[in-house]
């Protein structure tokens, strides 16, 4: 494992979870050229006490760490993960809820570095808004949280962006081309199945909520509905 020190005006750090000394040597030059220092972290236990220190996201090894893992968040928030993922394994990746983003194996530099640098900087600037309400969901921006009914939800951090951006423009339909470019960012070489895998974890998540559906709109993409009757 690694923990890596932003120097390029993003909050405090990265955490960067993988085993593999040959693979830490390489993430290393892959991110020194954006500015970050890089510190070895050996063990889940220095994991627990280095991100005391508020970490701005994590970055883990699908072959390192099992991706059903519920990593260790300071506080209770939320704190993006992108996880780095071999082809074999992305079933297991598609019933994890808690990896907001992910890279096939072998991964691109390009690409890890758009990632990386995308999350920090949505991380950011989504602890400076005011809270969303539809229906029986609250979007609580400051807080970055979400609740159903006053109970809390337990979202990955695309799962709430993707789920702030719909509810900001309730009943509008968007492709998912669109969704992965408003909420991805138009630098996302993914595929639409993301799309489709968050809306799913989104679903499973609403799903006792009377005045709140995502709905699929058949060829084209989807939209939220809600309902503010009581």
């Amino acid at each position: 494992m690694l923990l890596i020190t932003s120097l390029t005006g993003y909050p405090s750090m990265i955490l960067l979870l993988i085993k593999d000394e040959a693979r830490q040597s390489r993430l290393k030059a892959d991110l020194a050229e954006v500015g970050q220092s890089l510190q070895t972290v050996g063990t889940t236990d220095e994991l627990t006490m280095h991100a005391a220190s508020d970490p701005s996201m994590m970055v883990l090894d699908g072959d390192s760490f099992p991706l059903g893992n519920r990593l260790y968040q300071p506080g209770g928030a939320s704190v993006p993960v992108l996880a780095l993922v071999p082809e074999a394994r992305l079933p297991e990746l598609q019933l994890n809820g808690h990896v907001d983003d992910f890279l096939l194996e072998p991964y691109r530099k390009p690409e890890l570095v758009t990632r990386v640098l995308r999350l920090m900087k949505g991380h950011d600037k989504a602890q400076e808004n005011v809270p969303v309400v539809l229906g029986d969901v609250t979007i609580d921006e400051a807080e970055f949280c979400v609740t159903l009914n006053g109970q809390k939800v337990d979202l990955a951090y695309k799962e709430y962006a993707l789920l702030k951006y719909l509810a900001e423009r309730p009943d509008k339909v968007f492709t998912r081309e669109t969704l992965l470019a408003k909420v991805w960012g138009p630098e996302y070489f993914g595929g639409a199945r993301t799309v489709d895998v968050h809306v799913r974890r989104l679903r499973s998540k609403l799903a006792s909520s009377q005045r709140v559906s995502i709905e699929t709109v058949r060829n084209v993409g989807y939209r939220l509905r809600a309902s503010h009757q009581p």
